[in-house]
């Protein structure tokens, strides 16, 4: 134990990266956003209408973005230089990349939205072909459930990273 607390963990970027993308892309967290689509559709049932291959490969993009968020703007800059394509390079990352939230810093403050608000606003895009049939009520509760989600999930990322110390190879 350090002066000012635990000493923090060394690892290299590669490595972080790998390991988050990994996590991302596992079976546990298909199995957890197969029960979480599940509960979704038994709440709300135009999510029975929803392919959940397209709903996977659609968290798992924006998932992956606000990860990629995270380490840009929470590592230090000397490693950014390094270590800023890790994410976007990843074939996994490429296999479900959209490019639906390239540019979501800029383009939320353009359209007066939070980071988060706006990507919540195009991942509802992307999952629900019909936005007009959902009703205002049920627009408002999907769009809470997922920015809240979105917005934990960022923290969480942006807090993992500031545990871990980035070495070099």
């Amino acid at each position: 134990m350090g002066l000012f607390g635990t000493s923090k963990t060394l690892i290299t970027p590669e490595t972080f990266v790998n390991t988050q993308l990994e996590r991302i892309f596992s079976s546990d967290f298909i199995s957890a956003e197969t029960k979480g689509f599940t509960s979704l559709s038994l709440e709300f049932p135009f999510f029975k209408k929803i392919d959940f291959d397209n709903y996977l490969k659609e968290r798992q993009n924006v998932i992956s973005n606000l990860f990629r968020i995270a380490w840009d703007r929470t590592i230090p800059y000397e490693f950014f230089i390094s270590s800023a394509h890790l994410i976007p390079d990843d074939p996994r990352f490429i296999k479900v990349d959209s490019g639906s939230y390239d540019g979501a810093l800029s383009n939320a403050q353009v359209a007066g939205m939070s980071t988060f608000g706006y990507m919540t606003k195009v991942f509802i895009s992307r999952i629900i072909s019909d936005n007009d049939s959902l009703s205002g009520i049920e627009y408002e509760k999907i769009y809470e459930i997922y920015g809240v989600d979105f917005t934990k999930l960022y923290i969480s990322f942006e807090s993992l990273i500031k545990q871990y110390k980035l070495v070099r190879k």
